[in-house]
């Protein structure tokens, strides 16, 4: 694959640094959506073919969502971000489509976004847990270091 000037300048400052002044804030819950409860598996894997590694993000982070009576997801998830280097912010709550809703997924993003590690870079990618990322005229790291 052949880069433009540009690209290969962002693709040299990658090489050598490996880390953009970027998180990667990932929100989720442990209710899954559309019945897929390892949905954000997919979006961080998505993310991370594409990129190569997840390696670049300074700062990874997931809020996972916990209505009470799912303690017992929350466990893998847990793992799976330990794995994976995401700190991992948990709230109990129940919540159902709507008004509770959206109310409560503003108090997560206000709660995410008030820790002082999320302010120690200057950027952050905030993502919903089934969002599938595709970059298909450019690369992704392109997409990010341009934003």
């Amino acid at each position: 694959m052949k880069f433009g000037s540009h690209q290969s300048k962002m693709l040299e400052a990658y090489s050598m640094n490996k880390r953009i002044p970027l998180n990667l804030c990932l929100f989720t819950s442990t209710s899954g959506h559309y019945g897929i409860l390892d949905i954000y598996k997919h979006t961080i894997e998505r993310i991370e073919k594409q990129l190569g590694t997840l390696d670049i993000f300074c700062g990874r982070f997931a809020h996972i969502k916990m209505k009470p009576h799912h303690k017992d997801r929350l466990q893998p998830m847990l793992d799976y971000f330990k794995e994976k280097n995401f700190q991992t912010i948990i709230t109990e709550a129940e919540w159902e489509r709507g008004i509770s809703h959206q109310r409560n997924y503003l108090q997560d993003i206000h709660k995410v976004f008030s820790s002082n590690e999320v302010h120690m870079n200057p950027y952050s990618l905030h993502l919903e847990d089934d969002w599938l990322v595709l970059a298909k005229q450019r690369l992704m790291i392109d997409y990010l270091t341009d934003a």
